[in-house]
């Protein structure tokens, strides 16, 4: 059975606006030219914040969350694919 837009999931920007939110707010770290993110921020939003919540403004509110993890693989093999991109 083909896919409809419906079994579709949304992109990885509107699932985890948030996180991404959070993460924008909270580096600090220089970024590499194209990059809305420090190389560490990178690093966190694929390994997660190990349930340290992030603090965001979302209009006049301030809000937290925890930056899931999103591999569950090598975090060696995620830092060389970061430190990699980031070179280019």
């Amino acid at each position: 059975m083909p896919k409809t837009a419906t079994n579709l999931r949304p992109p990885a920007e509107l699932r985890f606006a948030d996180e991404l939110t959070a993460l924008k707010a909270n580096d600090e770290l220089p970024k590499p030219p194209g990059w809305q993110l420090s190389p560490r921020a990178v690093r966190q939003f694929i390994l997660g914040s190990d349930g340290q919540a992030l603090p965001f403004k979302k209009g006049k509110k301030t809000l937290e969350t925890v930056i899931s993890q999103k591999d569950f693989g090598d975090n060696a093999l995620i830092d060389r694919c970061v430190v990699t991109l980031a070179r280019n």
